[in-house]
């Protein structure tokens, strides 16, 4: 029985992995085209995983060396400047928002995200979503680590708590956890689709939430 679930963000609430794959390159395109393909590249790769070692990665591979604090900080609000107005205004992913208005309140629904709390805070803020969830938990925490503090905050099961998310990140949290998978995209062997339309429908085939609607659509099952 699924009595939690915790949703990343970009990607799964809102449709923001594009924004943030440009800014990424914009931050480095003057370190010349190719450097900045690269970084917009691993960003794909590693979807939720801190914006911050992303950032080390680049310097590290593509300069030699590691970033100074200085150097992350302005890396960071540089980012912002870049992304964050957009990523308010993107549009939600299918099915998320039915999802939220039809079980907050049923049953505690937690944002845990690769995205420095703050941030994903006045996020989440601006776009009137802080109703519907119990907590919004970002980094510098890790997300295996907030799914462990769920799992003791609500007393349930690790089978009583689902993870939704895009990344692997996301997946590998929930098998170090042991906590429930189920991902936008494909994942060999998981719960997936292209979208949440059906997460309502698995949600209550597994034992919580809302009754499925008319013609929403089923998960689908990667071999």
């Amino acid at each position: 029985m699924i009595r939690v679930v915790a949703f990343d963000f970009d990607g799964v609430v809102l449709e923001s992995n594009a924004v943030k794959t440009t800014a990424f390159a914009d931050l480095m395109t003057g370190h010349g085209d190719g450097a900045a393909r690269a970084m917009a590249r691993h960003h794909r790769e590693n979807l939720g995983v801190s914006r911050y070692l992303k950032f080390e990665w680049f310097y590290r591979t593509h300069l030699g060396r590691a970033p100074t604090r200085v150097e992350l900080a302005e890396l960071n609000e540089r980012f912002n400047a870049l992304s964050i107005e957009a990523i308010i205004a993107a549009p939600f992913v299918p099915g998320v928002l039915s999802f939220l208005k039809n079980h907050a309140g049923r049953i505690p629904l937690y944002v845990v995200s690769g995205t420095p709390e703050p941030e994903l805070r006045r996020i989440v803020t601006a776009r009137g979503l802080t109703r519907y969830f119990r907590d919004i938990l970002g980094t510098p925490t890790g997300k295996a680590e907030h799914l462990l503090s769920i799992l003791k905050r609500e007393n349930v099961a690790t089978d009583e708590v689902l993870m939704v998310g895009d990344g692997g990140t996301d997946l590998r949290a929930a098998v170090e956890t042991g906590v429930r998978f189920y991902g936008r995209g494909d994942f060999k062997g998981h719960h997936c689709a292209e979208d949440l339309c059906g997460l309502a429908d698995f949600v209550a085939a597994n034992g919580a939430g809302c009754p499925p609607k008319p013609g929403s659509k089923p998960e689908r099952r990667m071999p």
